[in-house]
């Protein structure tokens, strides 16, 4: 399974027309499954953001917790960098997510950049894990 988002960088009052006024998406996958999430990280502008703009050894972490505040991670993924299709690109492995309940969880991603500040690039959106009897 793969699922493209998109992880915005609010940093300019003009916001391109092909830009999404809200980027959440909802992600939805069987217990014990696996996906592969491909993010673009770009500017509000649609200017794609440089790599070299994040803080040297950090990337962006894909964060699940059953409700968004103050709960434990149900599970979290750091991404890694594809040069081909220059997207960040989280892999959830069915050894993360055979343990988690079927049910509503919440997710969001988070980037840390050169300069230290933190960047809610993706916002609080579904990620809802299926029962094996809901999956066709």
């Amino acid at each position: 399974m793969v699922v493209n988002i998109t992880g915005i960088i609010v940093d300019t009052q003009h916001r391109a027309p092909n830009v999404p006024n809200d980027p959440a998406l909802s992600i939805s996958m069987p217990q014990g499954g696996s996906a592969t999430i491909r993010m673009r990280l770009i500017f509000a502008s649609s200017a794609p953001v440089p790599v070299s703009m994040l803080k040297t050894a950090t990337v962006p972490r894909l964060v699940v917790r059953q409700r968004i505040s103050g709960a434990a991670k149900a599970l979290s993924i750091d991404a890694e960098w594809d040069r081909l299709t220059e997207r960040w690109v989280f892999i959830a492995l069915p050894t993360k997510t055979r343990n988690m309940s079927p049910g509503r969880y919440a997710y969001d991603v988070w980037i840390t950049m050169a300069d230290d500040s933190r960047e809610q690039v993706v916002p609080v959106s579904a990620f809802v894990i299926l029962a094996s009897e809901q999956v066709n």
